[in-house]
């Protein structure tokens, strides 16, 4: 499995006053660790993290927290991701949000 969580207006210092959409991505980030964690500890092949504010001062905080196994896993990329997730996978087979070729998935939208 190849996850790419996009994880744009995700702030790395806590807000009181963060808008609902920044709750609910906050939610969603922690809800996919959960589900990697426990449902695919050992077949995910990887997890991309794009959008990662400050990803260059993220990452060796990350490193440093994470298992290896867990850390070879996971890409964390800042705004300028296009070229290394086209590595692993190719824009025929994304969305156009994610500098694909695919319909960006309105159609699931209520």
């Amino acid at each position: 499995m190849f996850r790419v969580l996009d994880l744009a207006g995700v702030s790395l210092t806590p807000n009181p006053f963060r808008s609902s959409d920044v709750k609910k991505g906050e939610g969603l980030v922690k809800a996919a660790g959960k589900e990697v964690r426990d449902a695919y500890p050992t077949t995910t092949y990887k997890n991309c993290l794009i959008n990662a504010p400050a990803a260059s001062i993220a990452g060796p905080i990350v490193a440093a927290l994470v298992p290896k196994r867990s850390r070879d896993k996971t890409m964390l990329l800042g705004k300028d991701y296009a070229g290394e997730l086209h590595s692993f996978v190719a824009p025929s087979s994304l969305p156009k949000k994610l500098g694909g070729e695919l319909d960006n998935g309105n159609q699931w939208k209520k």
